[in-house]
């Protein structure tokens, strides 16, 4: 069992896309979703100006392909729906096609407007990846994102650019520790993504300049 962190930028609701009891992980970190395994850990944190808190954290169950995410009876509701604030940061955007390609549905991966557009750098990162990780075994703080343990802070921090994934066995096991201890008290989804427009719970607003 392995344990990748990363620092999430942007907490948008789309990558991870905790919605619908499910968190998944369908677009962006490629080198994450090609190389994990089912039973690692991938983990979320805010940005060092924003207190280095955990937003996600989610144990992988599943390693689907796309084609499999798409035509899955449980994922229908991740594709995008732009008449609905959840349905907007939708990330089951990619449909096989019966000629062999791939078309890229309107999403937070096409134009700022989410029109139609194809945004060709975020598909070649995202098929990139190859995956998409599935979990129902995940806690996602969003906008409440907690402050870490000490002791888990001097695990996982620093993180640089890109993820860490090089824990010794005993660090693996003190973090597993730890988030099976709040796993006991509060799963799933607790807030709402950190973006998310703060005067209206039920809005979402995207930043047109807001990268990956």
């Amino acid at each position: 069992m392995k344990l990748y962190a990363y620092i999430l930028k942007i907490d948008t609701g789309f990558a991870p896309n905790p919605f619908h009891g499910f968190c998944t992980l369908a677009c962006c970190k490629p080198n994450i979703r090609r190389c994990s395994s089912v039973g690692d850990w991938v983990v979320g944190l805010s940005p060092k100006s924003d207190g280095n808190g955990l937003i996600f954290a989610m144990q992988i169950e599943e390693k689907l392909s796309f084609d499999d995410y798409w035509n899955d009876e449980r994922f229908q509701v991740k594709k995008c729906d732009v008449n609905s604030p959840i349905g907007k940061v939708g990330d089951n955007i990619y449909e096989p096609l019966p000629d062999g390609e791939w078309k890229q549905h309107l999403s937070w991966h096409t134009d700022p407007e989410f029109t139609a557009n194809k945004c060709q750098k975020h598909f070649d990162r995202d098929f990139c990846g190859g995956y998409v990780l599935v979990s129902s075994k995940f806690v996602y703080f969003g906008r409440e994102a907690i402050s870490l343990p000490t002791e888990i802070t001097k695990i996982i921090l620093p993180l640089s650019q890109g993820h860490k994934c090089k824990f010794s066995t005993d660090e693996v096991g003190k973090w597993e520790r730890y988030i099976e201890g709040i796993l006991t008290k509060q799963s799933c989804r607790i807030a709402l993504p950190t973006i998310w427009d703060e005067s209206n719970d039920q809005s979402c607003t995207k930043r047109k300049k807001c990268r990956y």
